[in-house]
């Protein structure tokens, strides 16, 4: 059985959803002044909320590349490219609140490796789960 699209298209929903409530919230944090509360906001979405939906909707597809496109796409710097793409600016020069502070070019590159790399490894399982069933490992079972 291949992995149908519908896997990557949740993912990229998940993206566009989390990309909009993104703009919303700083949005909010700007207008109301309370910019020095900012770092509450990213502990709570960027570390607890965004997994634990994650991993619910993972619970729910029962299929492990859910989690793997939607971290490509949300922590792999395509929200961060989008943020601003939504919002009709250029990319910023420097992403100073990201590790390493990439700069645009270097999170265009980073976002789409990363992105070549998950589509190779899904290619990759629907390779193995088109061979016949006595010849399936069972642990492909997992990405069915």
């Amino acid at each position: 059985m291949m992995i149908s699209g519908k896997t990557k298209l949740y993912a990229l929903v998940f993206l566009v959803v989390f990309t909009v409530y993104d703009i919303l919230i700083n949005q909010i944090f700007v207008q109301t002044g309370a910019w020095h509360l900012i770092s509450n906001y990213y502990i709570a979405t960027w570390l607890l909320l965004t997994p634990a939906l994650i991993i619910l909707f993972t619970a729910a597809t029962k299929n492990l590349l859910f989690p793997l496109w939607t971290a490509t796409f949300i922590y792999g710097g395509w929200l961060d490219i989008l943020f601003f793409i939504f919002q009709l600016q250029p990319l910023p020069a420097r992403y100073t609140w990201l590790p390493h502070q990439p700069t645009n070019v270097e999170i265009v590159v980073i976002a789409s490796t990363l992105t070549v790399l998950v589509s190779m490894f899904e290619n990759k399982i629907n390779s193995l789960n088109a061979k016949p069933q006595s010849e399936k490992p069972e642990w492909l079972n997992l990405f069915a």
